[in-house]
């Protein structure tokens, strides 16, 4: 991967059956401060604090969101709006990893898988990204399901050595190309 973190060639918005994924803008804050303040998200996520305020997704929306070596979109739903989010992390030498959250009232209904595919879709495939990576915690069966229908395959699984999850296994996925 280069490591300028350039990410013009993703698309900046992605429609689906029942989506669009789109940049965060500062009006998604008070539904993204809703949503992400649940305790169960944070415990299967690597990136999202509990509690989680107004002004943790403003940082999201003014820093993270703007950050080179992020991409992040909200999931939106039509009839609801801001859904979760999904997006791309770069590192230098490192295949783009794909992280996502839902907000619990879309639990069970396909649309993290949808939102998902999506990206990996628009991602995949391109000179610039024939692979990504995953990681999920290793308990978190729902978010492994996802990775697994769309195609991801697991790589390994370790007990976390340091960060948020220190001490609890993770499992890591890749789809695509391998040697990235």
């Amino acid at each position: 991967m280069d490591t300028d973190f350039s990410t013009d060639w993703l698309p900046s918005r992605i429609e689906t059956a029942r989506l669009v994924l789109r940049a965060p803008h500062m009006d998604d804050v008070p539904t993204i401060a809703r949503l992400a303040n649940n305790e169960k998200i944070h415990r299967m996520t690597a990136r999202v604090p509990f509690p989680y305020g107004t002004a943790d997704a403003i940082a999201f929306v003014e820093d993270f969101a703007q950050r080179p070596e992020e991409r992040p979109f909200v999931i939106t739903v039509a009839s609801d709006g801001v859904a979760g989010v999904v997006g791309l992390t770069f590192q230098p030498g490192e295949a783009p990893e794909l992280g996502y959250w839902l907000g619990e009232p879309y639990w069970g209904r396909g649309l993290a898988t949808e939102a998902v595919q999506a990206l990996v879709q628009a991602a995949l495939g391109r000179r610039e990204c024939p692979a990504l990576i995953a990681r999920a915690i290793s308990e978190n069966r729902a978010s492994r399901a996802i990775l697994e229908k769309i195609g991801f395959v697991l790589e390994s699984e370790a007990i976390a050595a340091c960060g948020p999850h220190s001490g609890v296994s993770v499992a890591r996925y890749r789809i695509g190309a391998t040697g990235q």
